[in-house]
């Protein structure tokens, strides 16, 4: 072939690829252009961008161009100018369809070009958070960097997602303390243990009023630490922190175990000042941060849920669905019989917990005939879900828990009126 029609062929298969031309990339191919051939023109800095057909496709989301190339056996390994994958440069476009077409092909999540950049970071630098959250569920690692990456590009709600994932995955790292397995916990007012004791770990999620941690010295234990308030309630958001933080401590201090019920297993009060130096040294406006110590869950159902590949796999079936939902309603029933009002039930505060085969079944494999089936494969899936976060729940006047503040566990007699909490 003439060099010159040689030329114009490889100029016009990456024109193809660029603008997701097929019948000219077929008809490229077929005159016999390499399906891997490296782009020789130079970048501004001078150096060759030696950029394949399927980096040109990928880097502008070129999706069944992408299809195409693959199918005609070009390589994800090959690397342009700057060390960059086909991956690398579908990320940086953030064309889902394309990642995950690369990602079909068995690409390397962790590979960095000359500037230690990875699909991931790139992707969530510009703030593409489907294609960052298909790249975590791939593999690709929730560091810190990633996250700070993430921030400076401004994408706060990426950084987020990062974060959260990792500490997922270093909640699961750490073997599961089962729900419902014990119920110890100390009081707020004398706790057991330093504030220092506690080092938090990694971001596992963050609410309104508190961030929850997994904790650095304790595998297994989740650390909720409430945003500080006046103990005095100097303020309305002062206020509202203190009853919806000490709401749930008693609650889960009185409340009799039930294995549909997250575990209390600590409390920390630690008491600081604020305002002026006067004030300070005077003690009149003490400042108190509480942290609240659980059993570490594998994930939530916000989380569980969204995730496609394992949604699919543990909520697949009709009996597996009605599982979930008879372990939720156990929960919320528990509550119920001691005169509790959740008030907030929705995915987030769900808690999965990944059972080991010699747990105790929940409440939900011994209910009626109709969530038997459900049961069946939740105890096949090893999954079990956990009411928490009881900071907005309601008392009501006549409940179990209002005649149990002075003595936990008692048994209030039928003659009060009050149910006896479940056995």
């Amino acid at each position: 072939m003439p060099p010159a029609r040689a030329a114009a062929l490889v100029s016009k298969m990456f024109d193809a690829a660029e603008r997701g031309d097929i019948p000219k990339l077929k008809e490229c191919l077929a005159a016999g252009v390499s399906v891997d051939i490296a782009d020789q023109r130079k970048s501004p800095g001078g150096v060759p961008t030696a950029l394949t057909p399927l980096h040109w496709a990928c880097r502008n989301g070129q999706t069944s161009a992408v299809a195409h190339l693959l199918e005609a056996g070009a390589s994800i390994a090959v690397r342009d100018g700057f060390g960059r994958e086909a991956l690398r440069h579908a990320a940086a476009c953030g064309n889902l369809d394309a990642v995950r077409l690369v990602l079909s092909s068995k690409a390397d999540v962790n590979a960095r070009d000359v500037h230690g950049w990875s699909a991931v970071a790139r992707a969530a630098h510009r703030g593409h958070s489907a294609c960052v959250r298909l790249l975590l569920e791939a593999g690709a690692p929730a560091s810190i960097a990633v996250a700070k990456v993430a921030r400076k590009g401004g994408h706060e709600s990426v950084a987020l997602l990062i974060e959260r994932w990792g500490g997922l995955a270093a909640a699961t790292a750490n073997p599961s303390i089962a729900a419902g397995s014990g119920h110890q916990s100390s009081t707020g007012s004398s706790p057991t243990s330093s504030p220092a004791a506690h080092a938090l770990g990694a971001l596992l999620g963050r609410g309104i009023f508190s961030e929850v941690h997994a904790s650095a010295t304790r595998p297994g234990v989740a650390v909720k630490t409430c945003k500080p308030f006046d103990a005095n309630g100097a303020t309305k958001a002062d206020l509202s922190r203190g009853k919806m933080v000490l709401r749930e401590l008693r609650v889960l201090r009185l409340a009799p175990p039930h294995p549909n019920l997250v575990v209390l297993t600590g409390a920390v009060m630690s008491e600081s000042s604020t305002g002026s130096k006067a004030a300070a040294r005077a003690k009149a406006h003490p400042v108190l941060t509480l942290q609240l110590l659980y059993a570490c869950a594998s994930t939530d159902l916000q989380r569980l849920v969204n995730s496609s590949m394992r949604r699919h796999e543990c909520f697949a079936t009709a009996s597996a669905r009605r599982a979930a939902a008879a372990d939720i309603l156990a929960g919320v029933t528990h509550l119920h019989s001691l005169g509790v009002a959740h008030r907030d039930v929705k995915p987030a505060n769900i808690l999965v917990v990944d059972c080991p085969r010699s747990q105790p079944p929940s409440m939900s494999e011994s209910a009626p005939s109709h969530a038997n089936g459900g049961a069946a494969a939740q105890r096949e899936a090893r999954l079990r879900l956990v009411v928490c976060d009881l900071g907005c729940t309601r008392m009501c006047a006549g409940g179990w828990l209002n005649g149990a503040t002075e003595r936990r566990h008692a048994v209030v007699s039928p003659a009060r009126g009050r149910p006896r909490p479940p056995s």
